[in-house]
């Protein structure tokens, strides 16, 4: 949850370079609910998989369900994002093979399970990245995570600080809890003793803080609230049971209520507890916060508060990874209850503290620190002696896994092979069976043979003779032969005065058709000219009419012109 916190300023900033980009973001289920406050406009998909805890060999059908689920997203781009690579970062990867695959930080994933994802998974269903985004040059991770955002969008961008805004259901639903335990907003103190579950060691211990609790119950700080996950009651329990004159409350949470735990957060005073999630939405919520921080990976988690006091014991073994030498993270557990409790205290003080003020405790002396320091350097060695030997543990059980696949494949082969035999042997017996049948069969028909022999020699005889009478028959058909040549000759001279009539007979034909259209032609000029003849005639007779109507015309003029006379 704290990495998610940290990493939502940079998700931020890509969303305003890429307003218009579909942005995918895979986290763990549980943290749904943050996600959605910290960062919208984002789509999340989500995965039950820890795979800083979980042997990729034990989720198989997980991670083929997520690799589907990425390759349905057709992406663009894919971003391995955490500082820490893991093996799903491969997984990913491999769901879309051709398109751009940028890691951040560094190529080196997971060791461990690196090698383990390999052995579970086919070859191909794992990929690392080639092309690497530098972090920005800063001390904490929020900062230098924005060098993943500079460079894939090839823009120096402003950094602004994780902010978290809820909305009034969570602060409702807190309000409820708060009425529940007669608690009023600012007038409570924060303390999450636990939440250190994936990385037990890195938490001061529960002791500690009843004691913190205890002393400041003669001073004016508010009612403590003991806050964590339902998984984390004992322990809380613990804490309060340990402090019997403390009005101590107590809640717990469980999935799906993370909403729940940012607005009891954003609601308090003052928040108290280790380096968590819980520590980093208080920093988000803008609310003073005393943090208690051990050096496995110091000061890559310093929370952004603006008013707010980290305590650590600096060792020379700070950078373990919180693989420490001494198994006790002393780094954190020697942190005097005092010092916390002062800065509690110095932090409630109005005007005291206004600003993010990091208190280095000087505890042990420096011939101690010195030892430690060697004592570390030696352990470092041995750890990465000790990986080396578990990684060549893998790689020799990897490679005893393909041999033993070669040898099954073998088995395999051998039994198939054996199946086969029986079967060609089982043919064989078969066909022994059928040579001895076509062997009898064979003798009867040698028997057979040697009768035919016999008809044969007979049937000699007899086409001898026939021979005799077919010479006789052949000197018939060659007289017949030739007169049928003679005839063919007299059939081809007709065939040839046929041929001289038909011409003739043609040509007449064809002048005759020539004649009948001549004639056809005279009959149709003859009926032209009658219908010429008809129109001249009656053209005729129009002026024979119009000469005796202008006679009668002319008559009546003159007898006019007379009787005007």
């Amino acid at each position: 949850m704290g990495d998610l916190v940290l990493f939502s300023p940079t998700l931020l900033a890509l969303r305003k370079q890429w307003p218009a980009a579909k942005i995918r973001v895979l986290i763990r289920s549980a943290y749904k609910e943050i996600a959605q406050l910290l960062i919208p406009n984002i789509d999340w998909l989500y995965t039950d998989i820890d795979p800083f805890s979980v042997n990729p060999l034990s989720v198989k059908d997980e991670i083929n369900n997520l690799k589907r689920l990425v390759a349905q997203a057709a992406p663009d781009l894919i971003v391995a994002a955490c500082p820490r690579r893991n093996w799903i970062d491969m997984v990913i990867a491999s769901a879309a093979p051709e398109v751009r695959h940028v890691a951040f930080l560094s190529k080196e994933r997971d060791p461990y399970f690196g090698l383990q994802l390999k052995w579970a998974m086919h070859a191909g269903d794992t990929m690392e990245y080639k092309e690497i985004a530098p972090p920005f040059e800063a001390d904490a991770d929020w900062k230098r995570m924005y060098g993943l955002a500079d460079y894939l969008t090839g823009t120096i961008n402003p950094q602004i600080a994780p902010q978290l805004a809820l909305g009034p259901q969570a602060l409702q639903a807190a309000d409820h809890v708060l009425n529940q335990n007669n608690l009023k907003p600012g007038q409570y103190l924060v303390c999450a003793a636990a939440g250190s579950a994936h990385v037990t060691i890195k938490g001061w211990s529960l002791e500690k803080y009843a004691e913190v609790v205890n002393r400041l119950k003669d001073s004016p700080a508010p009612t403590v609230l003991l806050i964590g996950h339902s998984s984390e009651k004992q322990s809380l329990e613990k804490v309060k049971a340990l402090c019997p004159k403390v009005d101590v409350k107590l809640w717990v949470g469980n999935e799906g209520e993370l909403g729940i735990l940012a607005a009891l957060i954003a609601q308090a005073k003052l928040y108290l507890g280790n380096d968590t999630g819980a520590m980093h939405l208080a920093a988000a919520l803008n609310i003073p916060s005393v943090a208690i921080f051990g050096g496995g990976t110091w000061p890559r988690f310093k929370p952004e508060v603006k008013q707010g006091i980290l305590l650590i014991n600096p060792l020379p073994c700070f950078g373990c990874g919180w693989d420490c030498p001494f198994g006790d993270a002393p780094c954190v557990k020697a942190i005097p209850e005092a010092d916390v409790t002062q800065a509690v205290l110095d932090l409630l003080a109005d005007g005291k503290i206004n600003g993010n003020e990091l208190r280095e405790l000087s505890i042990y002396p420096a011939s101690v620190k010195e030892m430690m320091g060697h004592y570390s350097s030696e352990a470092k060695e041995r750890s990465a002696l000790h990986l080396k030997r578990e990684q060549t543990l893998i790689e020799t059980a990897m490679l005893a896994s393909e041999k033993d696949s070669e040898i099954e494949m073998l088995k395999k082969e051998t039994d198939k092979k054996d199946v086969e035999i029986g079967m060609l042997k089982r043919e064989a017996d078969k066909k022994d069976v059928e040579i001895t049948m076509l062997k009898q069969q064979t003798d009867v028909k040698q028997a057979e043979i040697e009768m035919l022999k016999k008809e044969t020699d007979k049937k000699d005889v007899e086409m001898k003779m026939f021979k005799l009478e077919t010479d006789t028959k052949d000197i018939e058909i060659e007289l017949l032969k030739k007169d049928t040549d003679l005839k063919l000759k007299e059939i081809l001279f007709l065939s040839e005065q046929t041929k001289e009539k038909d011409a003739a007979l043609l040509e007449i034909h064809h002048a005759h058709c020539d004649r009948l259209k001549d004639i056809a032609g005279f009959l149709k000029s003859l009926e032209e000219k009658e219908v010429m003849i008809t129109t001249l005639a009656k053209t005729c007779e129009d002026r024979l009419s119009l000469i005796v109507q202008l006679e009668e015309d002319l008559k009546q003029h003159k007898a006019l012109l007379q009787r005007r006379a």
